[in-house]
Protein backbone atom coordinates (compact mmCIF):
# COMPACT_ATOMS: atom_id res chain seq x y z
CA UNK A 1 0.00 0.00 0.00
CA UNK A 2 1.35 3.69 -0.87
CA UNK A 3 1.50 5.72 2.19
CA UNK A 4 -0.34 9.06 2.38
CA UNK A 5 3.04 11.20 2.84
CA UNK A 6 4.05 9.48 -0.24
CA UNK A 7 1.45 11.02 -2.31
CA UNK A 8 1.24 14.36 -0.06
CA UNK A 9 1.54 16.36 -3.27
CA UNK A 10 -1.43 14.31 -5.30
CA UNK A 11 -3.47 14.78 -1.93
CA UNK A 12 -3.16 18.66 -1.80
CA UNK A 13 -3.67 18.73 -5.48
CA UNK A 14 -7.07 17.19 -5.44
CA UNK A 15 -7.95 19.05 -2.27
CA UNK A 16 -7.02 21.92 -4.30
CA UNK A 17 -9.42 20.45 -7.15
CA UNK A 18 -12.03 19.75 -4.84
CA UNK A 19 -12.02 22.98 -3.48
CA UNK A 20 -12.01 25.28 -6.78
CA UNK A 21 -13.48 22.74 -9.40
CA UNK A 22 -17.25 24.30 -10.10
CA UNK A 23 -17.60 21.08 -12.54
CA UNK A 24 -19.12 18.22 -9.93
CA UNK A 25 -18.08 15.23 -12.81
CA UNK A 26 -14.45 16.97 -12.75
CA UNK A 27 -14.22 16.45 -9.08
CA UNK A 28 -15.36 12.92 -9.26
CA UNK A 29 -13.26 11.56 -11.67
CA UNK A 30 -10.42 13.35 -9.79
CA UNK A 31 -11.49 11.60 -6.79
CA UNK A 32 -11.39 8.38 -8.64
CA UNK A 33 -8.14 8.87 -10.25
CA UNK A 34 -6.50 9.69 -6.96
CA UNK A 35 -8.13 6.34 -4.81
CA UNK A 36 -7.11 4.19 -8.06
CA UNK A 37 -3.49 5.43 -7.49
CA UNK A 38 -3.43 5.30 -4.23
CA UNK A 39 -6.11 2.94 -2.74
CA UNK A 40 -6.36 0.38 -5.83
CA UNK A 41 -8.61 -1.72 -3.36
CA UNK A 42 -11.14 0.93 -2.72
CA UNK A 43 -14.13 0.17 -5.10
CA UNK A 44 -16.72 2.65 -4.20
CA UNK A 45 -17.44 5.67 -2.41
CA UNK A 46 -20.47 6.75 -1.34
CA UNK A 47 -21.05 10.40 0.13
CA UNK A 48 -24.51 11.37 2.00
CA UNK A 49 -24.44 15.27 3.59
CA UNK A 50 -26.86 16.91 4.98
CA UNK A 51 -27.23 20.45 4.95
CA UNK A 52 -30.74 22.24 6.26
CA UNK A 53 -32.85 19.24 6.45
CA UNK A 54 -31.76 18.37 2.32
CA UNK A 55 -29.73 15.50 1.36
CA UNK A 56 -26.93 15.56 -1.43
CA UNK A 57 -25.67 11.78 -2.55
CA UNK A 58 -22.34 11.27 -4.41
CA UNK A 59 -21.16 7.57 -5.61
CA UNK A 60 -17.78 7.68 -6.76
CA UNK A 61 -16.15 4.31 -8.68
CA UNK A 62 -18.73 1.48 -9.36
CA UNK A 63 -22.67 1.92 -8.89
CA UNK A 64 -23.72 0.35 -5.72
CA UNK A 65 -25.59 -2.93 -6.15
CA UNK A 66 -29.16 -3.43 -4.87
CA UNK A 67 -27.80 -4.98 -1.71
CA UNK A 68 -25.46 -2.16 -1.41
CA UNK A 69 -28.39 0.13 -1.06
CA UNK A 70 -30.21 -1.41 1.28
CA UNK A 71 -27.13 -1.79 3.45
CA UNK A 72 -26.47 2.28 3.36
CA UNK A 73 -30.30 2.52 4.10
CA UNK A 74 -30.07 0.88 7.51
CA UNK A 75 -26.51 2.66 8.39
CA UNK A 76 -27.64 5.88 7.30
CA UNK A 77 -30.74 5.61 9.65
CA UNK A 78 -27.99 5.47 13.01
CA UNK A 79 -26.74 8.84 11.53
CA UNK A 80 -29.95 10.81 10.28
CA UNK A 81 -33.23 10.18 12.02
CA UNK A 82 -34.47 12.61 9.44
CA UNK A 83 -33.74 10.56 6.23
CA UNK A 84 -36.83 9.29 4.36
CA UNK A 85 -37.51 5.89 2.90
CA UNK A 86 -35.47 4.01 5.16
CA UNK A 87 -35.38 0.31 5.22
CA UNK A 88 -36.37 -0.99 8.81
CA UNK A 89 -34.31 -4.64 8.05
CA UNK A 90 -30.78 -4.81 9.75
CA UNK A 91 -30.87 -8.38 8.75
CA UNK A 92 -30.29 -7.51 5.13
CA UNK A 93 -26.16 -6.73 6.22
CA UNK A 94 -24.72 -9.68 4.73
CA UNK A 95 -21.11 -10.76 5.41
CA UNK A 96 -19.65 -7.98 2.67
CA UNK A 97 -19.51 -5.54 4.99
CA UNK A 98 -16.91 -7.07 6.78
CA UNK A 99 -15.11 -5.41 3.81
CA UNK A 100 -16.89 -2.12 4.07
CA UNK A 101 -17.07 0.26 6.44
CA UNK A 102 -18.53 3.77 7.35
CA UNK A 103 -16.41 7.37 8.63
CA UNK A 104 -18.84 9.42 9.72
CA UNK A 105 -18.26 13.60 9.19
CA UNK A 106 -18.42 15.62 11.52
CA UNK A 107 -17.86 19.18 12.18
CA UNK A 108 -17.13 20.50 16.38
CA UNK A 109 -20.79 20.17 16.91
CA UNK A 110 -22.83 17.66 15.07
CA UNK A 111 -22.69 15.30 12.18
CA UNK A 112 -23.48 16.60 8.74
CA UNK A 113 -22.46 13.47 6.44
CA UNK A 114 -21.38 10.13 5.88
CA UNK A 115 -18.95 8.55 3.94
CA UNK A 116 -19.31 4.16 2.99
CA UNK A 117 -15.93 3.19 1.50
CA UNK A 118 -16.67 -0.57 -0.65
CA UNK A 119 -13.42 -2.50 -0.27
CA UNK A 120 -12.36 -5.67 -2.53
CA UNK A 121 -10.47 -6.84 0.12
CA UNK A 122 -9.96 -6.49 3.89
CA UNK A 123 -7.39 -4.09 5.13
CA UNK A 124 -5.79 -3.44 8.72
CA UNK A 125 -6.77 -1.63 11.27
CA UNK A 126 -3.92 0.83 10.09
CA UNK A 127 -5.07 0.98 7.16
CA UNK A 128 -8.30 1.97 8.07
CA UNK A 129 -6.80 5.27 10.16
CA UNK A 130 -5.05 6.20 7.55
CA UNK A 131 -8.26 5.88 5.15
CA UNK A 132 -10.39 7.54 8.20
CA UNK A 133 -8.04 10.55 7.79
CA UNK A 134 -7.88 11.02 3.99
CA UNK A 135 -11.98 10.58 3.78
CA UNK A 136 -12.77 13.25 6.57
CA UNK A 137 -10.81 16.28 4.68
CA UNK A 138 -11.61 15.31 1.65
CA UNK A 139 -15.59 14.88 2.89
CA UNK A 140 -14.97 18.08 4.44
CA UNK A 141 -13.86 19.46 0.75
CA UNK A 142 -16.58 17.70 -1.09
CA UNK A 143 -19.62 19.03 1.26
CA UNK A 144 -18.47 22.49 0.85
CA UNK A 145 -18.19 22.19 -3.24
CA UNK A 146 -21.24 21.13 -3.21
CA UNK A 147 -23.30 22.95 -0.95
CA UNK A 148 -21.24 26.67 -2.45
CA UNK A 149 -22.29 25.14 -5.92
CA UNK A 150 -25.68 24.52 -4.66
CA UNK A 151 -26.08 28.20 -3.56
CA UNK A 152 -24.52 29.18 -6.97
CA UNK A 153 -26.69 27.74 -8.78
CA UNK A 154 -29.72 28.96 -6.33
CA UNK A 155 -27.92 32.45 -6.63
CA UNK A 156 -28.15 31.94 -10.84
CA UNK A 157 -31.62 31.02 -10.65
CA UNK A 158 -33.02 33.85 -8.40
CA UNK A 159 -31.38 36.28 -10.71
CA UNK A 160 -32.59 35.16 -13.81
CA UNK A 161 -36.06 34.80 -12.03
CA UNK A 162 -35.01 38.57 -10.96
CA UNK A 163 -33.94 39.46 -14.34
CA UNK A 164 -37.46 38.05 -15.53
CA UNK A 165 -39.66 40.32 -12.85
CA UNK A 166 -37.85 43.03 -14.14
CA UNK A 167 -38.65 42.11 -17.94
CA UNK A 168 -41.92 41.80 -16.57
CA UNK A 169 -41.84 45.10 -14.69
CA UNK A 170 -40.42 46.84 -17.53
CA UNK A 171 -43.22 46.20 -19.82
CA UNK A 172 -46.29 46.74 -17.20
CA UNK A 173 -44.37 50.56 -16.64
CA UNK A 174 -44.20 51.51 -19.95
CA UNK A 175 -48.04 50.67 -20.77
CA UNK A 176 -48.83 53.28 -18.26
CA UNK A 177 -46.42 56.02 -19.29
CA UNK A 178 -47.62 57.81 -22.57
CA UNK A 179 -45.80 59.40 -25.79
CA UNK A 180 -43.82 61.78 -24.81
CA UNK A 181 -46.00 64.47 -27.32
CA UNK A 182 -49.35 64.29 -27.37
CA UNK A 183 -51.59 66.48 -29.54
CA UNK A 184 -55.10 67.63 -28.25
CA UNK A 185 -57.60 70.35 -29.35
CA UNK A 186 -55.91 73.42 -28.29
CA UNK A 187 -53.51 72.38 -26.11
CA UNK A 188 -49.79 70.57 -26.63
CA UNK A 189 -47.64 68.39 -24.37
CA UNK A 190 -43.96 67.94 -24.87
CA UNK A 191 -42.62 65.60 -22.40
CA UNK A 192 -38.99 63.88 -21.61
CA UNK A 193 -38.55 60.66 -19.11
CA UNK A 194 -35.97 58.72 -17.47
CA UNK A 195 -36.42 56.33 -14.70
CA UNK A 196 -33.23 55.96 -12.74
CA UNK A 197 -33.59 52.02 -12.96
CA UNK A 198 -35.13 50.28 -15.67
CA UNK A 199 -38.39 50.94 -14.06
CA UNK A 200 -39.20 54.40 -11.85
CA UNK A 201 -41.54 56.01 -9.49
CA UNK A 202 -42.22 58.99 -11.80
CA UNK A 203 -45.44 59.67 -13.80
CA UNK A 204 -46.77 62.05 -16.27
CA UNK A 205 -50.13 62.00 -18.18
CA UNK A 206 -52.67 64.24 -19.90
CA UNK A 207 -56.10 63.02 -20.09
CA UNK A 208 -59.58 64.56 -21.69
CA UNK A 209 -62.11 65.32 -18.66
CA UNK A 210 -64.51 66.64 -20.73
CA UNK A 211 -65.27 68.81 -24.05
CA UNK A 212 -61.91 71.26 -24.57
CA UNK A 213 -61.00 70.13 -20.73
CA UNK A 214 -57.85 68.86 -19.50
CA UNK A 215 -56.31 67.17 -16.96
CA UNK A 216 -52.64 66.95 -17.10
CA UNK A 217 -50.51 65.13 -14.08
CA UNK A 218 -47.30 64.52 -12.83
CA UNK A 219 -46.55 62.15 -9.75
CA UNK A 220 -43.06 61.18 -7.88
CA UNK A 221 -43.63 58.14 -5.55
CA UNK A 222 -41.14 58.06 -2.39
CA UNK A 223 -38.87 55.24 -3.40
CA UNK A 224 -36.96 54.28 -6.52
CA UNK A 225 -37.23 50.98 -9.04
CA UNK A 226 -39.61 48.93 -8.34
CA UNK A 227 -41.02 50.26 -4.92
CA UNK A 228 -41.52 53.49 -7.02
CA UNK A 229 -43.18 51.98 -9.56
CA UNK A 230 -45.91 50.26 -7.94
CA UNK A 231 -46.68 53.46 -6.52
CA UNK A 232 -46.85 55.55 -9.78
CA UNK A 233 -48.85 52.13 -10.93
CA UNK A 234 -51.16 52.38 -8.39
CA UNK A 235 -51.85 55.93 -8.38
CA UNK A 236 -52.24 55.50 -12.46
CA UNK A 237 -55.26 53.12 -12.09
CA UNK A 238 -56.97 54.70 -9.45
CA UNK A 239 -56.30 58.54 -11.35
CA UNK A 240 -57.96 56.47 -14.74
CA UNK A 241 -60.80 55.02 -13.14
CA UNK A 242 -61.45 58.30 -11.54
CA UNK A 243 -61.33 60.13 -14.58
CA UNK A 244 -63.20 57.63 -16.75
CA UNK A 245 -65.87 56.57 -14.34
CA UNK A 246 -67.36 60.55 -13.54
CA UNK A 247 -69.94 61.66 -15.73
CA UNK A 248 -69.04 65.22 -14.88
CA UNK A 249 -65.48 65.48 -13.79
CA UNK A 250 -64.67 67.50 -10.40
CA UNK A 251 -61.18 67.84 -9.17
CA UNK A 252 -61.85 68.31 -5.90
CA UNK A 253 -63.35 65.50 -5.79
CA UNK A 254 -60.97 63.41 -7.48
CA UNK A 255 -58.12 64.66 -5.55
CA UNK A 256 -60.02 63.27 -2.47
CA UNK A 257 -60.95 60.14 -3.77
CA UNK A 258 -56.91 59.78 -5.04
CA UNK A 259 -55.66 60.70 -1.58
CA UNK A 260 -57.93 58.75 0.46
CA UNK A 261 -57.00 55.25 -1.60
CA UNK A 262 -53.61 55.98 -1.95
CA UNK A 263 -53.26 56.43 2.15
CA UNK A 264 -54.91 53.53 2.72
CA UNK A 265 -53.08 51.36 0.39
CA UNK A 266 -49.33 52.53 1.24
CA UNK A 267 -47.66 52.47 4.25
CA UNK A 268 -46.05 56.06 6.45
CA UNK A 269 -42.75 55.61 5.16
CA UNK A 270 -44.17 55.57 1.19
CA UNK A 271 -46.07 58.68 -0.20
CA UNK A 272 -46.73 60.42 -3.83
CA UNK A 273 -45.45 63.96 -4.58
CA UNK A 274 -48.28 65.19 -7.43
CA UNK A 275 -48.84 67.96 -9.33
CA UNK A 276 -52.37 68.38 -11.30
CA UNK A 277 -52.83 71.13 -13.39
CA UNK A 278 -56.73 71.58 -14.78
CA UNK A 279 -56.67 73.36 -17.98
CA UNK A 280 -60.50 74.83 -18.86
CA UNK A 281 -60.29 75.99 -22.22
CA UNK A 282 -63.77 77.19 -22.39
CA UNK A 283 -63.51 79.32 -19.37
CA UNK A 284 -59.61 79.90 -20.26
CA UNK A 285 -58.13 79.24 -16.82
CA UNK A 286 -56.12 76.55 -15.40
CA UNK A 287 -56.98 75.18 -11.95
CA UNK A 288 -53.98 74.08 -9.74
CA UNK A 289 -53.27 71.34 -6.99
CA UNK A 290 -50.23 71.22 -6.04
CA UNK A 291 -49.25 67.92 -3.37
CA UNK A 292 -45.51 68.02 -1.91
CA UNK A 293 -44.44 68.91 -5.61
CA UNK A 294 -42.17 71.93 -7.27
CA UNK A 295 -44.04 74.73 -8.87
CA UNK A 296 -45.23 75.15 -11.90
CA UNK A 297 -44.09 77.55 -14.15
CA UNK A 298 -46.07 79.26 -16.66
CA UNK A 299 -44.59 81.90 -18.87
CA UNK A 300 -45.20 83.57 -22.64
CA UNK A 301 -43.89 86.81 -24.16
CA UNK A 302 -45.58 88.94 -21.47
CA UNK A 303 -45.43 87.25 -18.86
CA UNK A 304 -44.09 84.77 -16.02
CA UNK A 305 -45.29 83.11 -12.79
CA UNK A 306 -44.73 80.62 -10.00
CA UNK A 307 -47.88 79.34 -7.99
CA UNK A 308 -46.70 79.08 -4.80
CA UNK A 309 -50.12 77.48 -3.15
CA UNK A 310 -49.47 73.79 -2.10
CA UNK A 311 -50.62 71.04 0.21
CA UNK A 312 -48.78 67.60 1.83
CA UNK A 313 -48.06 64.94 -0.41
CA UNK A 314 -50.60 62.62 -1.09
CA UNK A 315 -50.65 58.98 0.84
CA UNK A 316 -49.43 60.21 4.32
CA UNK A 317 -52.64 61.15 5.73
CA UNK A 318 -56.07 62.45 4.63
CA UNK A 319 -55.67 66.11 3.60
CA UNK A 320 -58.79 67.95 4.94
CA UNK A 321 -59.09 70.95 2.50
CA UNK A 322 -57.16 70.97 -0.84
CA UNK A 323 -55.71 74.64 -1.54
CA UNK A 324 -56.50 74.86 -5.12
CA UNK A 325 -54.99 77.99 -6.90
CA UNK A 326 -55.88 79.25 -10.72
CA UNK A 327 -54.30 81.03 -13.46
CA UNK A 328 -55.50 82.76 -16.17
CA UNK A 329 -55.22 81.38 -19.76
CA UNK A 330 -53.56 83.84 -22.28
CA UNK A 331 -52.43 83.95 -25.86
CA UNK A 332 -49.07 82.08 -26.40
CA UNK A 333 -49.32 80.39 -22.64
CA UNK A 334 -46.88 77.79 -21.87
CA UNK A 335 -46.10 76.28 -18.59
CA UNK A 336 -43.20 73.85 -17.49
CA UNK A 337 -43.20 71.13 -14.57
CA UNK A 338 -40.36 68.99 -13.04
CA UNK A 339 -39.64 66.62 -10.62
CA UNK A 340 -37.08 66.49 -7.79
CA UNK A 341 -34.44 64.74 -10.14
CA UNK A 342 -34.00 67.88 -12.37
CA UNK A 343 -33.44 70.03 -9.12
CA UNK A 344 -32.84 68.13 -6.04
CA UNK A 345 -32.98 71.42 -3.75
CA UNK A 346 -34.76 74.33 -3.82
CA UNK A 347 -32.06 76.88 -5.39
CA UNK A 348 -31.84 74.83 -8.26
CA UNK A 349 -35.29 74.97 -8.80
CA UNK A 350 -34.80 78.59 -8.76
CA UNK A 351 -31.80 78.30 -11.54
CA UNK A 352 -33.43 76.27 -13.75
CA UNK A 353 -36.60 78.61 -13.58
CA UNK A 354 -35.01 81.75 -14.19
CA UNK A 355 -33.47 79.91 -17.51
CA UNK A 356 -36.73 79.48 -18.76
CA UNK A 357 -37.62 83.02 -18.20
CA UNK A 358 -34.46 83.69 -20.34
CA UNK A 359 -35.49 81.70 -22.92
CA UNK A 360 -39.23 81.80 -22.44
CA UNK A 361 -39.66 82.21 -26.19
CA UNK A 362 -38.65 79.17 -27.34
CA UNK A 363 -40.88 76.54 -28.69
CA UNK A 364 -41.68 73.91 -25.73
CA UNK A 365 -40.22 71.08 -27.30
CA UNK A 366 -36.80 73.36 -26.87
CA UNK A 367 -37.87 74.34 -23.47
CA UNK A 368 -37.56 70.47 -22.63
CA UNK A 369 -34.46 70.12 -23.99
CA UNK A 370 -32.89 72.77 -22.54
CA UNK A 371 -34.20 71.88 -19.39
CA UNK A 372 -32.52 68.37 -19.42
CA UNK A 373 -29.34 70.12 -21.09
CA UNK A 374 -28.83 72.51 -18.06
CA UNK A 375 -29.64 69.80 -15.21
CA UNK A 376 -25.90 69.95 -13.19
CA UNK A 377 -25.78 66.51 -12.15
CA UNK A 378 -26.91 63.94 -15.23
CA UNK A 379 -25.75 61.18 -13.12
CA UNK A 380 -27.87 61.75 -10.35
CA UNK A 381 -29.81 59.06 -8.66
CA UNK A 382 -33.08 59.70 -9.40
CA UNK A 383 -35.73 60.19 -12.08
CA UNK A 384 -35.63 62.64 -14.28
CA UNK A 385 -39.60 63.49 -15.52
CA UNK A 386 -40.13 66.79 -17.46
CA UNK A 387 -43.39 67.67 -18.75
CA UNK A 388 -43.98 71.43 -20.54
CA UNK A 389 -47.15 72.24 -22.68
CA UNK A 390 -48.88 74.74 -24.59
CA UNK A 391 -51.76 76.74 -25.61
CA UNK A 392 -52.53 76.92 -29.19
CA UNK A 393 -55.53 77.53 -31.50
CA UNK A 394 -57.17 75.46 -34.09
CA UNK A 395 -58.01 71.55 -33.90
CA UNK A 396 -55.99 69.19 -34.84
Amino acid sequence: MTNLTEGILEFSQLLYCISSDNDIDDIRNEVLQYFNRFFPYVESLFFLFEHEQIFYSETIGRELTFTDKQELSIIIKSFFQTYAEKDEDENIISEKARSTFFVPLTDKKNTYGICGLYLSEKITEEDKDELNRIILDIGDALFNAIISGRDRQELTEIKEEYQREIKTAEKIHKKIIPPSEMKFPGLEIKAFYKPFKIVGGDYYNCLPVGENKYLVVMADAAGKGMSGAMITNMFHIILRYFVMTEKAFDLYKCLENINRFMSDSIDSFHFIATLFLLVDLNENKIDICNCGSYSPIFFSENCFSLIEEGNPPMGIDLIESFEIGHFPITEGLKFCLFTDGVADEPSEFTRIASLINDFKLLSIDNIVNMVYSKINNKYCLDDITIVCGGICSGQE
